[in-house]
């Protein structure tokens, strides 16, 4: 696990955005109280491109839990 807070988080997407950062959504599929997402990520630092899989587990409207996935771009 990397984080477990937004605190423990701020630090990493500080760095993460320094550039402008696109995410395009390629699909999302959706089960009761949890969401798939499946994104292509561009203006990484160094130019950079990932595939992201994020996977939120929402309720009452919020997000209370959420696990990414990231893949360098092929």
């Amino acid at each position: 696990m990397i984080a477990s807070s937004a605190e423990e988080l701020r630090p990493r997407y500080v760095k993460r955005f320094q550039t402008p950062v696109h995410c395009e959504l390629i699909s999302r599929v959706s089960c009761g109280d949890t969401v798939v997402d499946r994104e292509r990520i561009s203006g990484l630092p160094d130019g950079g491109v990932a595939d992201c899989m994020a996977m939120y587990t929402v309720k009452g409207g919020k997000i209370k839990r959420m696990q990414l996935l990231w893949k360098a771009a092929e």
